[in-house]
């Protein structure tokens, strides 16, 4: 595959990530029917360096980018002699949402309107549905890790957030404690008046809250790099 197409099919990527080419022409500055015309099988035209430095910057990329390939290769085809599979095709790009800190988790309902994009520590496809509100944090600490398996959450996971969906008893959320300057990531446990936040790692206590507790969002998927 030579740079050209690997350029094309990088752009597709851009693309799925944004959601649609007239919102990617949008952020690029240039016209949809340009970005069609590109990307057509008989197109006579390429993605230039300038117009792929253009693209890099409006989505966020690092300069060069375009130029190298960022998706699995071509697999053979499905049945084909000697062949078998234990994978499936991905599930389509949904939001790109910002990486931002547990301190700035803490006023996010307050600062999402004018939150400024610079302030992110970079921006993260996923192919949850969540709202246009949702944001990622980086776990810290082994509280959420659990030597019994799964789930768990260990130190460095990115975890992505949506404070539309509902605090219910179960689930994975992100608390503000009124004495502490930083979020939290606690499973929440709900029994009758009581409600408690609970770390994955029994070495950790639960946390009783009655009042002093702000829930800042729901956890509704998980990335681990894998070592």
């Amino acid at each position: 595959m030579d740079s050209k197409q690997i350029r094309r099919r990088n752009l597709r990527q851009l693309i799925n990530e944004v959601g649609t080419q007239a919102r990617l022409a949008e952020l690029v500055g240039t016209k949809p029917t340009y970005i069609s015309q590109i990307l057509s099988p008989t197109a006579v035209g390429e993605i230039g360096d300038s117009l792929a430095r253009r693209i890099e910057k409006a989505l966020r990329k690092p300069r060069g980018w375009l130029d190298l390939p960022h998706y699995l290769p071509d697999a053979p085809a499905v049945g084909e002699p000697g062949q078998t599979y234990n994978t499936a095709p991905s599930p389509p790009l949904q939001h790109r949402v910002p990486l931002i800190s547990n301190v700035q988790a803490g006023d996010w309902t307050e600062t999402h309107g004018s939150f400024d994009a610079s302030d992110a520590e970079s921006w993260l496809p996923t192919t949850a549905h969540v709202s246009d509100r949702a944001f990622a944090l980086r776990v810290t600490g082994d509280s959420m890790t659990n030597p019994s398996g799964n789930p768990t959450i260990p130190a460095g996971s990115i975890v992505i957030i949506d404070p539309d969906l509902p605090a219910d008893h179960g689930r994975i959320v992100v608390a503000l404690l009124e004495d502490q300057a930083e979020t939290t990531l606690k499973r929440l446990a709900i029994d009758g008046p009581n409600r408690y936040l609970m770390p994955l790692n029994p070495d950790y206590r639960p946390i009783e809250i009655n009042g002093n507790c702000r829930i800042i969002g729901v956890a509704v998927r998980v990335e681990i790099d894998l070592p």
